[in-house]
């Protein structure tokens, strides 16, 4: 096993990639570490990586970057602006800072492509020479609209386009919230759609992970599935927040760790993935996942070495 000082360089390294803490202990603690010693490896990086002092540590300049570093990150993913205020806002941002993280984020990166492709779509449809082109292109969508199904038809061999984001569910069985009814329509890949909400706590950091899950029929005999995360929550536990004060870490920051924890995994929210699974790898995945939360969303090598998978999820 790897020495004290190697496994504080290893945490301090963690950190600085902005690996989140909850993953940190995780990796840890599967590798054999004791609870004392992550605390005492945790509160060692950080006292390095904050050499300035505990005081500045908690210093609002540090998490106004983390916050902007957090927008340039979904801005880069193509997250909706909606979609980051929402994830900010839940987790205790105020509108005004919110705002001002945007506007800077914004000026440093002026070809961000989701504003720059709706403003150049804004100006070619205002001018001139769409009005002329605008005839010759109806007439090539016709053709185009004519000929792609006798394509499809002559090259049925090639590989079908994966359809993305939640899909008209008229006539699907709605499992509400019964995992088990999903798991035995999987059997034979009937359409069905279900929600599921599952905890873990892994060393005193709890997460509350709420998916969406759909079964969409079978497609080259292997069964659509449909996943999208919609909500991710994060929540130190009393016994692990006392362990942090009795090592010396104030409340305050305690809950500037958790805040930007929440941070970090809410730009997983609104991620989805469509892969095409042959049914008895995929009822066994879903029994895996009903046994043990930690291996939630997580598919063995050898079926996503085959299942084609599309999607942010895995991104």
């Amino acid at each position: 096993m790897a020495t004290k000082q190697q496994l504080i360089d290893y945490v301090k390294n963690c950190f600085q990639r902005s690996m989140p803490e909850w993953q940190i202990r995780k990796n840890l603690a599967s590798t054999g570490w004791s609870n004392y010693e992550i605390n005492n490896a945790i509160n060692s990086a950080i006292e390095k990586i904050a050499s300035m002092g505990r005081a500045e540590a908690q210093d609002p300049a540090i998490l106004k970057q983390q916050l902007i570093d957090y927008v340039k990150n979904c801005f880069q993913r193509e997250v909706s602006l909606e979609q980051i205020k929402k994830s900010l806002i839940s987790t205790g941002w105020s509108d005004n800072e919110i705002n001002e993280a945007v506007s800077m984020v914004q000026q440093e990166m002026p070809s961000y492509r989701k504003f720059e492709s709706k403003r150049a779509l804004s100006e070619i449809i205002s001018g001139p020479a769409f009005k002329l082109f605008l005839i010759p292109a109806l007439i090539m969508l016709a053709l185009l609209i004519i000929i792609a199904p006798l394509y499809f038809v002559f090259n049925g061999n090639n590989e079908e386009t994966i359809s993305m984001g939640p899909s008209e569910t008229t006539g699907f069985n709605d499992c509400k919230s019964n995992f088990q009814c999903f798991i035995d329509a999987s059997k034979n890949c009937e359409k069905t759609k279900v929600k599921k909400t599952y905890k873990t706590n892994v060393l005193g950091v709890e997460k509350t992970i709420s998916n969406y899950y759909e079964l969409r029929g079978i497609e080259d005999d292997k069964c659509l599935f449909y996943l999208r995360v919609e909500s991710i929550d994060i929540e130190y536990s009393k016994e692990l927040i006392w362990s942090m004060i009795d090592s010396g870490i104030s409340k305050d920051v305690i809950k500037q760790r958790e805040k930007v924890e929440n941070i970090q995994t809410n730009a997983k929210e609104g991620s989805e993935e469509t892969c095409k699974i042959k049914t008895s790898d995929l009822t066994s995945v879903l029994e895996t996942w009903k046994s043990d939360s930690l291996k939630v969303g997580i598919f063995p090598n050898e079926v996503l070495s085959y299942a084609g998978c599309r999607g942010s999820y895995f991104s």
